[in-house]
């Protein structure tokens, strides 16, 4: 193999997919429905096994706790995404692991959302770091978390 392709997923219904190799991003919220992801990760596979690339993916890791009081569909819909997506991430042989927010968010050295001013902030900043990191990309709030938790899977030492 003489590439890597990276996909990393930031799976909430807010969440995004951010899929890197060699010199080149691609960045796409997630969909709605999230079935629709086979339209995304399909063609990446393709492309991966024609430049024989190995495929690894990063996905966030979620609990049963959102960071505020949800409703309890609320957190049984996000779960249910995170469970179809690794179960599709099984199912196509794609080797993934898990990555807890403060993991990749530590290698950043972003604070808090608390001293962010909350979440709305918190989530700005995100943006603004990420639209740092890729110039000239289309970065949304949407597409943040994902954007950063590639760049942490490809730089970062672990």
């Amino acid at each position: 193999m003489s590439d890597k392709m990276n996909i990393a997923i930031d799976p909430g219904r807010a969440g995004g997919i951010a899929i890197g190799w060699k010199n080149s991003v691609e960045f796409y919220p997630m969909p709605d429905p999230i079935t629709d992801i086979v339209d995304i990760i399909k063609p990446a596979l393709a492309m991966a096994a024609i430049e024989l690339m190995e495929v690894h993916c990063v996905i966030e890791k979620v609990g049963g706790f959102m960071g505020q009081n949800q409703p309890g569909s609320a957190m049984f819909n996000f779960g249910e995404n995170y469970g179809f997506l690794t179960g599709y991430l099984y199912a196509l042989n794609i080797p993934f692991e898990r990555i807890r927010p403060q993991q990749w968010q530590k290698y950043f050295q972003f604070g808090t959302v608390k001293a962010a001013g909350g979440k709305g902030p918190w989530k700005k900043k995100l943006q603004q770091r990420a639209r740092e990191l890729f110039p000239g990309e289309k970065i949304t709030l949407k597409t943040a978390d994902a954007a950063l938790l590639l760049y942490w899977a490809k730089h970062s030492e672990r």
